[in-house]
């Protein structure tokens, strides 16, 4: 997990310090080793206690969910097989002419 190439960055982070520590390090060696508070360490150590190797992963994060919905990507999709290039502000008007939606362009990037 440590050296997989499509494992996020701080679960290969999150995995090397439950080795080290494993291997006896201490949670201030850890966190000094990491440049990471003894709090984020403690933190890690102990989800990994409590929940196993689910505990690496990041939990769901929480906010806005994303509007997207079925019928949304299906227009999108649609779209895709015409032979052209897409610009923000032209998925922008699609959007909006097929759902009467108001879509900013930093949400489409």
């Amino acid at each position: 997990m440590e050296l997989g190439a499509g494992v996020h960055p701080k679960v290969r982070l999150r995995a090397s310090l439950l080795r080290l520590h494993r291997e006896g390090w201490t949670a201030s060696r850890l966190a000094i080793h990491f440049a990471r508070t003894e709090q984020s360490i403690h933190n890690a150590l102990t989800r990994f206690e409590q929940h196993g190797v689910q505990g690496i992963a990041d939990a769901l994060r929480s906010g806005r969910p994303v509007k997207v919905l079925p019928v949304h990507e299906a227009v999108l999709m649609g779209k895709l097989d015409e032979d052209r290039l897409w610009t923000a502000a032209q998925w922008i008007e699609v959007l909006g002419e097929a759902f009467k939606l108001q879509i900013t362009p930093q949400t489409v990037r």
